[in-house]
């Protein structure tokens, strides 16, 4: 069974198992991210988004090795950081990830797993 993993911030920080199909390291762990205007709801405290963030570096602490990559998404996917072994990569990013680095503030989920497969360009 894959080992991939995806934080998806919607309503909260939500885990689901994705099969990845692409080159490179077969079983990367992936860390998704809502940058939608409802990560920034604070029935979380503080925020939706500092719990996603919160949950990315709890989830980093528990990788021993292996390829890491970075997506967030609002209303298109981005991936923030390709596929990496290189844990510090990922939490210095984490630190600038804020709902203000997209123009559309729409919450489109369904990106989500079909953003996965812009993993096959690495």
């Amino acid at each position: 069974m894959a080992r991939l993993v995806g934080a998806v911030a919607l309503a909260g920080p939500d885990w689901q198992s994705v099969e990845l199909q692409g080159h490179g390291s077969p079983d990367p762990t992936v860390i998704l991210i809502s940058l939608s205007q409802t990560i920034n709801a604070t029935d979380q405290s503080p925020t939706r988004l500092a719990a996603a963030i919160h949950k990315a570096s709890e989830i980093l602490k528990e990788i021993d090795d292996g390829q890491v990559v970075l997506f967030v998404y609002a209303d298109q996917p981005f991936i923030a950081v390709p596929p990496t072994d290189d844990d510090k990569v990922i939490d210095g990013i984490l630190t600038q990830v804020s709902t203000d680095l997209v123009v559309l503030q729409h919450d489109n989920y369904r990106l989500a797993e079909p953003a996965i497969f812009m993993l096959e360009d690495y």
